[in-house]
């Protein structure tokens, strides 16, 4: 029987963990190695976590200092032992099916990586949006890079199984922000076969009703143009007829930057108009001929 990592970066979650390690704890499949990351929690959430290792020996408690997800899914991937790895985020959780039925999927398709349709759910646990629309759907790889340019591949690592040989020597880059879309498209890059169950398996909780105005624009979220970089680049080098697409996609990305920058408004005219300096030098320097012109407040 497959033993299966399921990494789980935990940073003060203390009214929505219990609920996390309880789907976890009580999957179907029950061979699994769990590894909990504490990312220094000023909450109850380390002693949640040091409760549930104490009763079930599957469970791996790691407390580090406040790092960030990136660092703890580093760890976990350092530490695991499982033949796939799973990431779930501590907010958080799981149908008791999810790991025995992507390991099926994934003995049946032969895939790399297996990954499920989520529903998107309230704090309260109500569903207010769900992705369960599509069949079982298998890409091969320049299928694969094609919908993934075009955005109907979700980058988000939670919500997949990895075979542990997919994963090697990848790392997440130290980012709080676009971390997940650099280490997918790594991941995409170097897989054959990545297949898509159409049944919500993982529930995703949004914690505001706008998730865009909830979000503070930082330096971070310019790292968006590191990760357009690595993107054109490959594009030109593997998969030159999906130059026009990658274009498309790099624009969308900087729009997306962009509407979150506009809906930030505890930041400053003053401040706003330096990120829009920054965003016109960045553009600027990776050569990206994109007006945004359209995309910019005007008062």
């Amino acid at each position: 029987m497959d033993l299966v990592t399921i990494i789980v970066p935990v940073y003060n979650v203390e009214n929505y963990l219990n609920r996390c390690l309880d789907s976890i704890i009580k999957q179907s499949y029950k061979n699994l190695d769990i590894i909990l990351i504490n990312d220094g929690s000023t909450d109850n959430s380390l002693k949640i976590c040091n409760n549930y290792a104490k009763s079930d020996t599957r469970i791996t408690v790691i407390n580090i200092e406040n790092s960030g997800p990136s660092i703890c899914r580093n760890i976990g991937l350092e530490k695991a032992k499982g033949s796939y790895i799973s990431f779930v985020d501590s907010d958080d959780y799981i149908e008791k099916n999810f790991i025995e039925t992507l390991l099926k999927t994934q003995k049946n398709t032969n895939a790399d990586v297996v990954g499920c349709s989520i529903n998107v759910n309230d704090v309260n646990g109500d569903i207010f949006d769900a992705y369960n629309d599509y069949e079982l759907v298998v890409y091969k790889k320049n299928t694969l890079i094609k919908e993934y340019l075009e955005d109907k591949i979700a980058f988000a690592v939670w919500g997949k199984l990895f075979t542990k040989e997919s994963l090697m020597n990848q790392k997440f880059l130290n980012y709080r922000v676009n971390e997940d879309r650099m280490f997918m498209w790594n991941i995409f890059n170097k897989i054959n076969i990545y297949t898509v169950i159409g049944h919500p398996l993982y529930h995703y909780m949004r914690r505001s009703n706008n998730s865009l105005t909830s979000l503070e624009f930082t330096d971070e979220h310019l790292n968006i143009f590191s990760y357009i970089d690595m993107v054109q680049k490959k594009v030109k080098k593997c998969y030159p007829q999906f130059t026009k697409l990658s274009n498309q996609y790099a624009e969308k990305q900087i729009k997306h930057i962009l509407t979150i920058l506009n809906s930030s408004f505890s930041i400053t005219t003053i401040k706003y108009k330096d990120y829009i300096n920054k965003i016109k030098l960045l553009l600027k320097q990776n050569k990206l001929n994109i007006d945004i012109n359209k995309y910019i407040k005007n008062d």
